[in-house]
């Protein structure tokens, strides 16, 4: 038995798709937001929950993406904000999460925002960081040995 589902969209945008070079996740997500809310026509004090879908978090240097959407209006700061992770399926699941505030009465109006910054300039080094970020202290320098080894072994099949 499946649940009916009772809510809609009333407002949408997305920024441009490419590089993006000049703008960093930050930036991308206050332009979604300002636009969405602007195409909704309603006013920012009445949105109740703010979901952020964002999967790439170990890439930004700044992890509390769901704070990024109240930066663009101060008028949102009272709005609960929540990051949803579910890898490719992390601003379906974000829309689901501000469903289910909805239909339970939590809030009239959420705003979702999926947001994704794919292109670093130095990849290589943003993803040495996020995974040392998360790799155990005490074993950085046998973690660090065995990448450069890694690299050394083979940069001349994987260049890349």
């Amino acid at each position: 038995m499946s649940a009916s589902i009772q809510g809609q969209i009333v407002g949408w945008s997305h920024t441009r798709f490419g590089r993006l070079d000049g703008q960093d996740l930050e930036a991308l997500i206050r332009q979604a937001t300002r636009e969405a809310i602007e195409h909704a026509g309603v006013d920012p004090a009445e949105i109740g929950a703010v979901y952020v879908g964002h999967f790439n978090a170990g890439m930004v240097a700044d992890g509390f993406v769901s704070s990024m959407p109240l930066q663009e209006y101060p008028q949102l700061r009272f709005a609960p904000a929540t990051r949803v992770e579910n890898a490719c399926a992390s601003g379906s699941a974000a829309l689901y999460q501000a469903l289910a505030a909805v239909q339970c009465g939590q809030a009239r109006y959420a705003l979702v925002v999926g947001a994704e910054k794919m292109f670093y300039p130095d990849k290589k080094t943003e993803m040495m960081n996020a995974f040392f970020g998360g790799t155990d202290i005490h074993l950085l320098r046998q973690t660090w040995d065995f990448f450069c080894q890694q690299e050394t072994d083979h940069g001349s099949i994987n260049p890349g």
